[in-house]
């Protein structure tokens, strides 16, 4: 009797049982040797065969049949012959050995992304629904793992052409490549019943046996993935084709997220050393284009992948050459959070280096983009630092107590541990507590303006409240501004060199809560040194109006926005970015004990300043102060502007020499002039405005004069019938015959 090898395993299960049991076999023992006659696929007219030839003692041949290939013994015999044995712990549940359902087979290959072609062996079903969409899954040319079935992508697939072998040792399954590298499995994933007992081990030692004899009927053929190509180009320096390969695989929709996050890096790795031969040295296009696969490769990680650490070293190691010393050591900080000890050391290398560079290079930090350095973080020790980094980039700083470089100056009392620092917007290297900010900064701007006010020979300055903090509070906590005589917070009017002073605090039915009244004695001018008057066009303004004009009232309203430039949207992520540092250096955030944020309520208040008339003041040394204040302002505004600024706004001084506007022709002249030194249309249109301002400012007495004068100018001259109605009006506004004259000649010329 000749038998395949399929039904020889039957032949030979029967005759074990028949040895042991003779023609008494139990119904137990039947039920056995039907799992095993399906798990063959042996019909029962062949089976009935079979047993007869045992009981008969025929004696039975093997033949070869087509099951068999060139190769060896094809693979789905070597499992079936294999796992006999273990057919026992088929459950027709959660655990599937050969005997498969076509819906359970159906709903498998579908969860676990199998081909069409491949067999499906065994099921171990681990969901908590028996979904079959969790747990691990033999097939004819693979092992497929899925350990979450909330992430059915992240799965691990294993093809028996790459594994060398599989071998048990301590209630695992491990199976090793021919990199000599393993993968260890629970045996739960393959059997339901997964106590530890001798008969159990010695089932997973068949199974790893099964596993290994399958993969040595395959064989191992060395195949070049689309990375080992990549890397071989690296290598040889082809950083094109490198390119060229990356974007293929990251547009290709059939790869997943892990080959195109590995794609982008190579992608960054060759684009940064395209970068680095480049003739433009620094942050050149090839390094922006770096960053960016670096940030498209982090967006494909998820929070807990550990491979966001590498993603960080790299994208920092290319900041680092493209010259970004700030964000590449906060790319460094964050990989110093990883597990990986090589990893974590050579990103606290590069870390401490990258901050011993900034405490050396003191200019470059203090004048690096004020929203680049606006907010700073500090914490107690370098064993803080690691993974303390804000990725909204809110807090662009963060810095250990004892490495604060020495050119960054804190008020008395600080640093402290754990608190969050602003920047002041015009003194680099000065930086203020966040929890008092708000006020401090606002506070020191109404005080400046109120000095400034002062020197310009104010006789009385009214507050009122329009929103947030009450006049009267901040009166009454009022501080001398150190090394600076005269000047108060509020209560600005305590020297005598400028004037005398009285103040009145109340509330009333306008809301106005303070009033300041002085009593000049010295000659308006504009004071040095001032903090917020360079950067205030409309302060320069009242200068030049208070001084050339003699401007006797002025409104101003002053608003913490403007101070500490942080809007409501701003605020509410730097607060999440804040809580996040805090917890991450200290284990923990109470926002119940915290105070950082609770003073941020927008504060403005207006401002009503009268002046005292310039006649009434000396004549002494008046027009040389007013000389001198005009000239610091135009020597403040030039200063801001760079070099094309400069070539412009000489330009547009020269078209308003001899006219008050711009004409037609000169339009076209100052386009052409715009466009070639590469100016926006709004910055060309400040630009003009400041010449205009410049050349001419007039206060509210003359701008009704010259509204009088368009009521009656006809074609370009006044008519005589008009004249004793200006000159009445002339005099009434309390303007002088020359200064109307000069108003009279711009007016005609428009």
């Amino acid at each position: 009797m000749k038998l395949t090898s399929l039904e020889k395993t039957y032949f030979d299960e029967f005759s074990k049982s028949f040895a042991k049991y003779g023609n008494e076999i139990p119904l137990k023992e039947w039920d056995h040797l039907s799992k095993v006659r399906k798990s063959l696929d042996i019909s029962l007219k062949r089976s009935k065969e079979i047993i007869d030839a045992v009981q008969n003692h025929t004696v039975i041949g093997e033949e070869v049949s087509n099951e068999v290939s060139k190769k060896g013994e094809n693979i789905t015999v070597i499992f079936r012959k294999g796992v006999t044995p273990l057919l026992r712990h088929s459950n027709n549940n959660d655990c599937l050995i050969l005997s498969i359902s076509e819906s359970d087979k159906g709903s498998v290959r579908n969860n676990f992304g199998l081909e069409l072609d491949e067999q499906i062996l065994w099921v171990r079903d681990t969901s908590f629904w028996s979904n079959k969409n969790q747990g691990l899954v033999i097939t004819d040319k693979q092992i497929v793992y899925i350990p979450d079935n909330d992430k059915p992508n992240d799965r691990l697939n294993i093809e028996f052409n790459d594994i060398q072998h599989v071998e048990y040792r301590e209630m695992s399954l491990f199976v090793w490549n021919y990199q000599n590298e393993y993968c260890q499995l629970g045996l739960g994933l393959f059997f339901k019943d997964a106590t530890e007992s001798n008969e159990l081990i010695a089932d997973a030692k068949t199974l790893a046996n099964v596993l290994t004899n399958m993969a040595k009927s395959v064989g191992h053929v060395e195949t070049e993935t689309v990375f080992d190509r990549m890397n071989n180009l690296m290598s040889e320096e082809n950083y094109d084709e490198v390119i060229d390969c990356a974007k293929e695989v990251v547009s290709d929709v059939d790869n997943d997220n892990d080959n195109k996050c590995i794609a982008y890096m190579y992608l960054s790795d060759a684009l940064s050393k395209k970068g680095e031969k480049d003739s433009h040295k620094g942050m050149n296009s090839y390094m922006r284009d770096a960053i960016e696969a670096c940030d498209q490769a982090m967006e494909l990680c998820e929070d807990e992948d550990p491979f966001r650490y590498t993603i960080f070293k790299q994208k920092g190691e290319i900041e680092q050459m493209a010259d970004d010393v700030r964000s590449a050591r906060n790319c460094f900080i964050a990989a110093m959070d990883s597990e990986d000890f090589d990893l974590k050391k050579n990103a606290k290398n590069s870390y401490e280096l990258l901050t011993r560079e900034i405490s050396r290079d003191k200019n470059s930090f203090l004048n690096d983009d004020y929203n680049k350095r606006k907010f700073l973080f500090t914490v107690s020790n370098d064993k803080q630092i690691p993974g303390c980094y804000d990725k909204e980039d809110n807090v662009q700083w963060i810095f250990a107590l004892g490495q604060i470089p020495d050119y960054i100056n804190f008020p008395i009392g600080h640093p402290q541990p754990n608190t969050l620092y602003i920047g002041h917007p015009l003194k680099p290297g000065v930086y203020i507590p966040f929890e008092n900010a708000t006020e401090q900064l606002f506070m020191e701007k109404v005080r400046e303006l109120c000095y400034l006010a002062q020197c310009l020979g104010a006789v009385e300055i009214k507050f009122k409240r329009i929103k947030g903090l009450d006049v009267s509070n901040s009166e009454a906590s009022s501080v001398e501004r150190s090394g600076e005589v005269g000047r108060k917070f509020l209560n600005v009017g305590g020297s005598h060199e400028v004037s005398g002073s009285e103040t009145n605090t109340y509330s009333s039915k306008d809301g106005v809560e303070l009033v300041q009244r002085y009593s000049p004695i010295k000659k308006p001018f504009c004071p040095e040194g001032m903090v917020w008057y360079d950067s205030d066009p409309t302060w320069q303004t009242l200068v030049k109006q208070r001084l050339n004009g003699n401007i006797l009232s002025y409104v101003e309203h002053v608003s913490s926005i403007e101070t500490t430039t942080v809007s409501s949207n701003q605020l509410m992520s730097l607060k999440g970015s804040f809580e996040y540092l805090f917890a991450k250096a200290s284990g923990s955030y109470d926002a119940k004990t915290d105070k950082t944020f609770s003073k941020t309520e927008e504060i403005e208040w207006e401002i009503d300043m009268q002046f005292k008339p310039l006649q009434d003041f000396d004549d002494d040394n008046v027009d040389a102060s007013n000389g001198q204040a005009v000239a610091q302002i135009a020597q403040t505004q030039n200063s801001e502007l760079s070099e094309d600024e400069l070539a412009y706004k000489e330009e547009v001084e020269f078209c308003l020499e001899d006219a008050s506007e711009i004409d037609a022709l000169s339009r076209k002249f100052l386009e052409r002039k715009r466009q070639k030194l590469g100016l926006s249309e709004t910055r060309a249109q400040e630009i003009e405005d400041m010449v205009k301002a410049s050349l001419e400012s007039f206060t509210d007495e003359e701008k009704e004069y010259m509204e009088a004068l368009d009521d009656v100018i006809e074609d370009g001259a006044i008519p005589n019938n008009v004249r004793r109605l200006l000159e009445r009006e002339r005099k009434s506004l309390g303007i002088s015959e020359e200064r109307a004259k000069e108003l009279e000649d711009i007016k005609c010329k428009a």
